[in-house]
């Protein structure tokens, strides 16, 4: 039977069944099936939404699921500021990166030019038997602007 790859994001299905092949473990991705299922992620945190695609995906398929979300969260920024599970998207609009790292990159200066601060990556799998296993990691890095001046 094996586990559904819950994503369509081929980076995330490289890192997944990499892992999943060298366990002897057999997978499917939502690429392979024909339904153009959408789940909404409403959660206020990667593991709220994890847990949200990999319940709805379970009542869907049937079969044991690996789901996954992320976000970004810098320290010194205010919480109306935080990135968290809506990184890529502000003000109504799915940004690029270039976008991003701009908007964030004014964020961090408006505090002194450094922030503390990580991605915050949630894994939540559920097996035949409709148990759910999840954790959260944040993993911690330091966000520093640099200038340069032409000389």
């Amino acid at each position: 039977m094996g586990i559904l790859i819950a994503t369509k994001n081929e980076g995330k299905i490289k890192k997944y069944s990499t892992m999943l092949n060298v366990l002897g473990i057999e997978y499917k991705t939502l690429k392979d099936f024909e339904d153009n299922i959408e789940v909404e992620e409403n959660g206020n945190t990667p593991k709220e939404n994890s847990i949200i695609k990999a319940k709805a995906y379970y009542d869907i398929f049937k079969m044991p699921i690996l789901a996954d979300d992320s976000g970004l969260i810098l320290d010194e920024l205010p919480e109306s500021k935080q990135p968290g599970v809506f990184v890529r998207r502000h003000n109504g609009k799915v940004l690029s990166d270039e976008e991003m790292i701009s908007l964030y990159s004014k964020e961090i200066e408006k505090v002194g030019g450094e922030t503390t601060g990580g991605f915050v990556i949630a894994i939540t799998i559920i097996d035949n038997n409709g148990k759910i296993y999840t954790n959260e990691v944040k993993h911690e890095k330091l966000f520093i602007l640099l200038s340069f001046n032409k000389i």
